[in-house]
């Protein structure tokens, strides 16, 4: 007796295509504890991700006190253990909405105490902002402002 197999013949470069694609995918959270400049207590919390047409997606919140400040993530790069995202204040106690904010976060490993950074650089809400803040991802700028990070972590993968 002879049994039938029917074969099934997929050009390599097609899988290649296909998990190429999957793979392009990058993401990048966090859930971070920290003291800012006025010695107040913070947290901050983002998931940001890249979808495989480059479009970012996501948000970044802050909440001290009973205040919270959201920005609406629009571009994002990775490059090894670090990342650079910037967008959109969509709501903020300080009244800084529609402001831009660059950021750039490093993943020192886990857990993230002390080994893992944040960066924040508030922009403006002028006409422009946007392609100034888009050239600072690209450009993998450092924002002014740095600090490790008290409790929490950043993963990037």
């Amino acid at each position: 007796m002879v049994s039938k197999m029917a074969k099934i013949v997929v050009p390599a470069f097609t899988l290649i295509i296909l998990f190429g694609s999957l793979l392009k995918a990058e993401h990048v959270s966090g859930k971070l504890y920290l003291i800012n400049k006025a010695k107040q207590n913070y947290s901050a919390e983002f998931r940001v991700r890249q979808n495989q047409d480059g479009a970012a997606h996501g948000q970044f919140s802050f909440k001290i006190g009973d205040g919270e400040t959201k920005i609406d993530i629009r571009y994002i790069k990775v490059d090894g253990n670090c990342a650079w995202f910037a967008g959109k204040c969509s709501q903020d106690p300080q009244g800084r909405q529609n402001s831009w904010v660059f950021f750039a976060v490093q993943d020192g490993g886990s857990p993230g105490n002390l080994v893992d950074y944040l960066w924040v650089e508030w922009m403006s809400a002028e006409p422009g902002t946007e392609i100034q803040a888009k050239g600072k991802v690209d450009n993998l700028e450092r924002p002014s402002e740095s600090q490790s990070i008290n409790g929490g972590n950043i993963i990037i993968s």
